[in-house]
């Protein structure tokens, strides 16, 4: 189930629209412009999708917007630079794409830009800088919007098999969580910048990363009259 909460009227509600062409699982969600973006996923039939919608707090209403080029699901879908990004994740043939496409809302169109140097799904993202950087277990890249280029960096080794998620706070990035051996991970990570390496975070410190995620929630979403929540 989502919901959405309004900041200006303190109203939460369904966002039972979402729902209107079987849009079930692993979708993927973006705030921009006051306004909700579910893309992709799968449908009950379990049939991956291109479909994408815009759903607006002023008047509740969903609307259809372009299809992507390439159907996926379980991939991240991110604001940055006045576009949207959907960016890999897996396809029909439940195998792990590079395909990475840009959604321009004034034009209403996706376009196709320079793949990933690795394969993803179920990872991390986080815009810095106005590049993306997004990470897995062995995998860090950074996206440079201005020239269409992905540059691969030295990855967090989390011992895990999918579901890092990936943090910046106070000019670090910090890899943490997934699941490896049917378990969630507790592991931390924190990138050192100067030597370009990974190096593990105290788990005794749990209560400030959740500060960090905390606080990196906040300022994206209070950006935006609508919250998001799952």
């Amino acid at each position: 189930n989502y919901c959405l909460f309004n900041k200006q009227n303190l109203e939460m509600f369904s966002f039972a629209e979402a729902q209107r062409y079987l849009i079930k699982y692993d979708c993927a969600f973006c705030v921009y412009d006051n306004a909700l973006y579910c893309v992709g996923g799968r449908n009950e039939k379990r049939q991956v999708l291109k479909m994408a919608q815009k759903y607006s707090s002023a008047d509740r209403l969903s609307k259809d917007c372009a299809s992507m080029n390439v159907a996926r699901h379980s991939f991240e879908l991110v604001k940055c630079a006045g576009f949207l990004y959907a960016i890999c994740g897996k396809d029909a043939d439940k195998k792990k794409i590079q395909d990475v496409e840009r959604y321009d809302p004034k034009t209403n169109e996706w376009t196709m830009v320079s793949s990933t140097n690795n394969a993803y799904s179920n990872f991390g993202s986080v815009i810095y800088d106005n590049k993306i950087f997004i990470a897995d277990n062995g995998k860090f890249e950074v996206y440079f919007p201005d020239v269409d280029l992905w540059q691969e960096l030295p990855g967090p080794e989390l011992g895990v098999e999918k579901g890092v998620k990936l943090a910046h706070y106070e000019g670090k990035f910090y890899a943490f969580g997934g699941i490896g051996n049917n378990s969630y991970s507790t592991r931390i990570q924190v990138f050192d910048h100067e030597n370009r390496i990974w190096e593990d975070y105290p788990n005794l410190h749990l209560f400030k990363l959740s500060l960090i995620i905390l606080f990196s929630m906040h300022s994206i979403m209070c950006k935006s009259e609508l919250i998001y929540l799952s």
